[in-house]
């Protein structure tokens, strides 16, 4: 009877023994994502500031740089890109064939916007100056000064694929310039160029010409301030980057009482960096900021160097038209010379 009751609750014993000891495992504790560390945070600011000095070419003159040599290797419509007087613009005012428009035309606002690659930000500096979008593929050197050096302080990662959004904050105070046309091109030769380029001509090669004096000359300009601002960029996995080219451009700098605009939504390109340059006649303290935007340390920078726009103050700031540049062979008349000069032209821009 014992060994009966014991098989009996035996099944009883073995599912109590399960019901005890079976429990289910704690489950795996969840583990939060590393956030994965921006490899171009390196915590060492590259940023610097400097004075840039340029002489204000033909400030003192009665038509200011108008035509005046203009080295199209240099910064687009930059100060310091102009060269030499090739035409004597006081003679040619007072001939019977003056066609100068000198008009006071004061005038602000955000313009020459430029964006993409540096040859795709060139053909469109390339377009406004007006050259064919053939002579912009061929001349690689052209406007070659805009990109040159802003960033030279920054070169820690030199393979990146950087691109780049420009704007100028434009202040406008003259528009000058004269008629020139194909049937005017003999009477400019032979009546209004100025003695030393006439001179030149007979004695310098084609190569010190071209040194001496650039490859153009100004025949359409504007005269104010400016202050340009270039923003480079590279890792822009959010496709947000003009949005923080808006942002930055008031949040490390400023030169008017201005409120900082919303920071954009999305995260930044993982590299930036922040060029402003100011263009003007004035000799600053400091007239131009590199800002190593992914690693910087430092307070917003305030320019205070333009209360009012005065005639000491301008410079060359923006070609007027796109036929605003005239090839400087086109004023040689000996077609020996006229020749040389157009080879050297084309390999200084090309080469």
């Amino acid at each position: 009877m014992k060994k009966v009751l014991y098989l009996l609750f035996l099944p009883f014993f073995v599912l109590s023994a399960c019901s005890d000891t079976d429990t289910e495992p704690d489950p795996d504790p969840v583990v939060e994502p590393e956030e994965e560390k921006n490899p171009y945070e390196t915590g060492v600011d590259l940023s610097a500031s400097t004075f840039l000095n340029w002489t204000n070419t033909g400030i003192n003159d009665n038509y200011y740089m108008l035509g005046y040599g203009y080295d199209a290797t240099g910064k687009y419509a930059h100060p310091s890109s102009v060269r030499n007087k090739v035409i004597d613009i006081d003679k040619y005012a007072e001939s019977p064939y003056s066609s100068i428009e000198f008009h006071r035309s004061t005038s602000s606002g955000m313009e020459m916007f430029i964006e993409g690659t540096p040859s795709e930000c060139i053909e469109w500096m390339g377009e406004k100056a007006g050259f064919s979008a053939q002579e912009i593929r061929k001349y690689k050197n052209l406007f070659r000064g805009t990109f040159h050096s802003p960033f030279a302080n920054d070169s820690s990662f030199p393979d990146l694929a950087y691109e780049y959004f420009g704007a100028s904050d434009l202040f406008v105070l003259y528009h000058i310039y004269f008629l020139y046309m194909d049937y005017t091109q003999k009477r400019f030769q032979s009546q209004f160029l100025t003695d030393t380029f006439k001179a030149d001509i007979e004695i310098l090669s084609a190569e010190e010409i071209l040194k001496k004096y650039g490859t153009h000359i100004l025949s359409k300009i504007k005269l104010g301030q400016r202050m340009d601002y270039l923003y480079r960029f590279a890792g822009d996995d959010n496709n947000n980057s003009y949005n923080w080219f808006l942002y930055n451009m008031p949040r490390y700098f400023s030169h008017v009482p201005s409120a900082i605009g919303s920071k954009p939504g999305k995260n930044p390109p993982l590299k930036e960096n922040m060029y402003i340059e100011v263009v003007d006649g004035v000799r600053h303290d400091s007239n131009a900021w590199m800002i190593d935007i992914t690693n910087y340390q430092g307070q917003r920078i305030e320019f205070h160097g333009w209360d009012t726009i005065t005639e000491d103050q301008i410079t060359l700031v923006a070609f007027r038209n796109e036929d605003g540049l005239i090839p400087i062979y086109e004023m040689v008349a000996d077609p020996d010379k006229k020749a040389e000069l157009i080879q050297a032209y084309e390999k200084y821009l090309s080469e």
